[in-house]
């Protein structure tokens, strides 16, 4: 929260200035957050924990004496040795598995699997029931009006939700608006 804040204040000096100048005042400017990827979070993590292995021994060495401090120096160009063949073994072993994620079909926002409504727009996930055309048989989504092959009008089969009056497509179990459990 402390580096949302100060990045909130680094950036709102940045745009206050450039407003200025065409004549804009900015009242007031707010991150709420920043999405990092996932996949950019565990190479950061990575990437961290080396520049902290690396630093420490930069240090270490440092405090070496002139000539490279005999035992002690071999010692420490050992560990660094044994640090980054560690490391980089730990790197190769670690699975490169993209995360899955279901998008919605509301606002097109990625979400985890599994995950049941849309963190973003709060829309039901669930996958769209299908139902057969009555007139050629094929399979179309219960919210499509007319059939995708033929052009058949659909039968409008649905379940209003008791909650918020929504109409809902046949065989859903929950409102896909408010969560609501149909009957």
């Amino acid at each position: 929260m402390k580096n949302v804040d100060e990045t909130t204040d680094k950036v709102s000096l940045i745009i206050s200035d450039e407003a200025a100048r065409i004549g804009l005042k900015i009242i007031d400017c707010v991150f709420e957050g920043v999405k990092i990827p996932e996949e950019a979070r565990r190479f950061a993590t990575g990437v961290g924990r080396e520049a902290l292995t690396m630093q420490y021994m930069k240090e270490t060495a440092a405090e070496l004496p002139e000539g490279g401090g005999g035992a002690a120096g071999a010692g420490v160009g050992a560990g660094m040795g044994l640090a980054m063949g560690t490391t980089m073994a730990e790197q190769m072993r670690r699975p490169t598995t993209p995360e899955r994620l279901v998008v919605c079909q509301s606002c097109g926002g990625a979400n985890p699997l599994g995950t049941k409504f849309c963190g973003n727009c709060g829309k039901s996930l669930a996958p769209v029931p299908k139902v057969k055309c009555p007139e050629c048989g094929a399979e179309v989504e219960a919210t499509m009006k007319f059939c995708g092959s033929c052009g058949t009008k659909m039968k409008p089969e649905g379940i209003d939700c008791p909650k918020c009056g929504t109409k809902n497509p046949a065989g859903t179990k929950f409102c896909g608006e408010c969560g609501k459990k149909l009957p």
